[in-house]
C-alpha cells in the first residue's frame, strides 16, 4: 500500500508540474511576444513552429498580453508564423533550437489582409536573457570539421568550454577501453562532472567513465552546462555534457567516412632504432531517413576501429648468450659458488674463471632461457630495444526512432552498443616481459545502454516528461597465459591448477 501510495504522488507531481520548473536536458522551449506597430500585445494571435526538416507542426495562441510559448520541442531548424486578422501573415525562417536552450522569437504584426505575407530570417540572439544557466553548445558542424584525436573523441572538445582543462584519457586501455575522456572543469574533480545522453545518465563506475562514447557523426548538439544548473542535476560541481544524437528527417540522407594512419607516413622516434608498427583505420557510416513522412522518422549509425600500434617501447637488458652457458668471465662481478662456506655467507668460493658448471643450470632455468630471445645490439647493457604492440578492435552501433502521435505527443526511443577487443602481449610472448606498463593479455568489453523519452503537452502550463534509461557494462580481461600449462611445461609443479 504503501509503495501504491509513492508511485501515485511520484506520477502526480510529473502530471502537475508547471513549465518553469521543468527541466529540459532533451528538448528546447520556443518562446516570444506578439506586438503591434504601437508596442501593444496581440492577444489570441495564432502562432505555429514547423520544424521544416520533419514537417511537424505546433500551434499556440498568444495570451492576453501577447506572450506565447512552445515548451519541450524537440531540436531543429524552424519556421515560425503568426497569423491574425486585420494583420498581414509573418514568417521568421531559420530559427535553430537546441537541446536545453530557450529562443525568444519576437514579432511585429502591420496592418493589412491576411494573404500578404512579411518573412524575416531569424538572427542569432546576442545575449541569452531567458536562462540564467551557463555553458556552451557544440553543433554538428564544429563537432565534424574540428581536428580529433582519440579515436575522433567528441569530449576533446571539451577544451573549448571556459573553465575546463585539458581532456586527457584516465585509466589503463583495457580498464577504459572505450577511450573514454576527463577534464576539470571550474577546478572540481573530474568525477564532479555529469554525462548524458539525451538527458539520461551515461556515466558508471561512480563517473569514473562513461558507458558509452557515441561516434560524432552520430551526435547533432553537444550541451555543456558549467553553472546554475537546472534543480534535477543538483549532484554535479563540475559540468554536465548532455549529448544529443542525430534524427531522421522527410529524406533519406547517408554518409560513409574513412580514416587512415599507417607506419609509411609516420616520423620516426629519434630514441628508438626502428619505427613501431602503426596501422590504423576508422570507418563507418550512417543512414537516417521516414518511417511515415511527418511521423515517424530512424537514424542509424556504425564505426568500426581496427588499430595496430604500440603500446610500449623502450630498452631492456637481457643476458647475452655467453652467460646463458654459465661464461660470466667478461662481468666484473665475481660470481660465488652458494654451495660452499657457511650459511651466512662467509667463506664462500667464488667460480673458477668466473664460469658455472653446465650441470649447476638447472633445467627450468635452462627452459626459461631457451624462451628468451638473443640480444639486439651489442654490449652486456641496455641490448634489446623492444616495443609492445596493442592490437585494438572496437564495434559502435546506435539506433534512433523519434514518433509523433500529434503535435504534443511524441515518443523517442534510442538504444547504443560499443564492443572493444584489446590485446597487449609481453614482450617475450606467454613467459612475460615488460606489458603495457600495467597489464598484459586480452580484454573484451562490452556496454549497452537504452533509453526511452515520452512527452506529453496539454497546455503550455500543463505538460510533462518522463525519460527512463538502462545501460549494461561488461569488461573481462584475461592475462596472455589464461587456460595454458605453461609452468607445468617448464617444470615447475603446482602453479596450472585449473584455467585461472
Amino acid at each position: 500500500m504503501k509503495l501504491r501510495t509513492s508511485i501515485l504522488a511520484i506520477l502526480l507531481l510529473t502530471v502537475l508540474c508547471p513549465s518553469a520548473a521543468l527541466a529540459q536536458a532533451d528538448k528546447g522551449t520556443l518562446l516570444g511576444t506578439v506586438l503591434d506597430t504601437t508596442g501593444a500585445g496581440v492577444p489570441d494571435t495564432e502562432v505555429k513552429a514547423t520544424e521544416v526538416n520533419t514537417n511537424i507542426v505546433h500551434s499556440a495562441k498568444t495570451n492576453e498580453t501577447g506572450s506565447y510559448t512552445f515548451p519541450l520541442l524537440p531540436p531543429g531548424n524552424y519556421r515560425v508564423d503568426a497569423d491574425h486578422a486585420g494583420f498581414k501573415h509573418i514568417t521568421r525562417t531559420g530559427v535553430r533550437l537546441d537541446a536545453n536552450s530557450t529562443v525568444r522569437v519576437e514579432f511585429t504584426l502591420e496592418l493589412g489582409s491576411v494573404s500578404e505575407t512579411l518573412s524575416v530570417s531569424a538572427s542569432a540572439a546576442i545575449l541569452q536573457t531567458d536562462r540564467a544557466d551557463l555553458g556552451v553548445k557544440i553543433e554538428t558542424q564544429t563537432i565534424q570539421n574540428m581536428p580529433l584525436t582519440f579515436n575522433r573523441n567528441y569530449q576533446g572538445l571539451l577544451a573549448l568550454v571556459p573553465g575546463a582543462t585539458r581532456p586527457f584519457r584516465p585509466h589503463s586501455s583495457f580498464y577504459n577501453s572505450q577511450y573514454h575522456l576527463s577534464t576539470y572543469v571550474n577546478g572540481q574533480i573530474r568525477h564532479g562532472s555529469f554525462y548524458l545522453i539525451e538527458g539520461i545518465n551515461n556515466d558508471w563506475d561512480y563517473g569514473n567513465l562513461t558507458v558509452l562514447v557515441p561516434p560524432i557523426e552520430s551526435i547533432q548538439t553537444v550541451d555543456v552546462t558549467t553553472s546554475n544548473y537546472d534543480a534535477e542535476f543538483g549532484r554535479v560541481t563540475g559540468a554536465i555534457t548532455n549529448v544529443i544524437l542525430r534524427s531522421g528527417t522527410n529524406e533519406f540522407h547517408g554518409s560513409a567516412f574513412e580514416f587512415n594512419k599507417v607506419k609509411a607516413l609516420a616520423a620516426k622516434n629519434y630514441f628508438v632504432l626502428q619505427k613501431p608498427p602503426l596501422v590504423y583505420n576508422l570507418f563507418g557510416g550512417t543512414i537516417g531517413g521516414p518511417i511515415f513522412k511527418n511521423k515517424t522518422f530512424f537514424f542509424a549509425d556504425f564505426q568500426a576501429l581496427r588499430d595496430r600500434a604500440a603500446a610500449a617501447s623502450g630498452t631492456l637488458t637481457i643476458p647475452v648468450m655467453t652467460q646463458r652457458a654459465g661464461d660470466f668471465t667478461a662481468a666484473s662481478t665475481r660470481i660465488y659458488d652458494p654451495a660452499t662456506g657457511a650459511a651466512d655467507g662467509s667463506g664462500r668460493q667464488p667460480f673458477p674463471n668466473n664460469t658455472l658448471p653446465a650441470t649447476r643450470i638447472g633445467p627450468i632455468a635452462r627452459n626459461i632461457l631457451d624462451l628468451v630471445p638473443p640480444p639486439i645490439t651489442s654490449g652486456a647493457a641496455n641490448n634489446y630495444p623492444y616495443f609492445v604492440g596493442q592490437s585494438k578492435n572496437t564495434y559502435n552501433t546506435d539506433g534512433k526512432v523519434d514518433h509523433n502521435f500529434s503535435s504534443n505527443d511524441s515518443l523517442v526511443i534510442r538504444y547504443g552498443y560499443q564492443q572493444p577487443t584489446i590485446t597487449v602481449p609481453p614482450v617475450f610472448g606467454i613467459v612475460g616481459g615488460p606489458g603495457n606498463g600495467a597489464f598484459a593479455g586480452t580484454g573484451d568489453a562490452r556496454s549497452q545502454a537504452a533509453g526511452i523519452s515520452y512527452t506529453h503537452i496539454l497546455s503550455p502550463l500543463f505538460l510533462t516528461q518522463a525519460r527512463f534509461g538502462v545501460s549494461r557494462v561488461r569488461n573481462n580481461v584475461d592475462q596472455t597465459d589464461f587456460g595454458t600449462t605453461t609452468a607445468k611445461s617448464l617444470g615447475i609443479g603446482g602453479a596450472n591448477i585449473d584455467q585461472w
